[in-house]
């Protein structure tokens, strides 16, 4: 199925938002070391300097294209003679799309949503941070670690994959911990791919 240059352009920006969130480069993920005559002492929190706004921006960043990509789904459908509603199934399908869009919702509009908003959850983003993930190859035998040079420089060892991840806990309107971020946006975006597979558009969604 043809894709038009604006849904490419959109599936683009869905790229760029999830590596906007993470980094991977061991340079910009070096630790702080400070010496004395006393010895040495290191410190690594993975926010690369960031303050907690930075890492908020970056977070409603993607957030808020992850929710917007399905009413340009839903513009293609309609200039390409396909059923738009497939995007509100799939919403309706997908926990965690009614939660990404309530977030979206609630950064636009910051005061409790009607109904408790799509998820029923009324939900919220807090605690952001930028947090080292390593994740093993889904093979048996794979494994991952991480190690700190006295340099400051880490190094990983392995055959899976590591990066810095701007993440955070996102919390229901009672306090409950709904999930974090990082993952409900990943399973949000795995929902916008199923759509797009059952629209038939080649490219897809690729998986991050």
């Amino acid at each position: 199925m043809h894709v038009s240059e604006n849904l490419e352009f959109q599936i683009e920006r869905l790229y760029a938002a999830i590596g906007a969130a993470q980094e991977k480069d061991p340079v910009k993920l070096r630790a702080k070391v400070w010496r004395s005559e006393r010895g040495f002492g290191m410190g690594q929190d993975f926010r690369g300097g960031q303050t907690d706004a930075q890492l908020m921006n970056t977070a409603q960043t993607i957030i808020a294209t992850v929710a917007n990509f399905g009413e340009h789904l839903k513009n293609w459908a309609r200039a390409s003679d396909r059923d738009p509603k497939k995007v509100d199934e799939a919403v309706k399908a997908s926990f965690e799309l009614q939660v990404i869009l309530d977030l979206a919702n609630f950064e636009r509009h910051p005061h409790p949503a009607r109904n408790d908003g799509r998820s029923k959850k009324n939900p919220k983003v807090k605690d952001v941070n930028r947090v080292m993930q390593l994740s093993t190859r889904p093979v048996k035998g794979s494994a991952m670690a991480m190690q700190v040079g006295r340099d400051g420089m880490p190094r990983f060892l392995g055959d899976g994959d590591a990066r810095a991840v701007v993440t955070g806990d996102v919390v229901a309107v009672d306090g409950v911990r709904i999930g974090d971020l990082q993952g409900l946006i990943g399973k949000a975006i795995e929902a916008w791919r199923r759509v797009m597979v059952v629209y038939e558009i080649a490219r897809g969604v690729r998986r991050e």
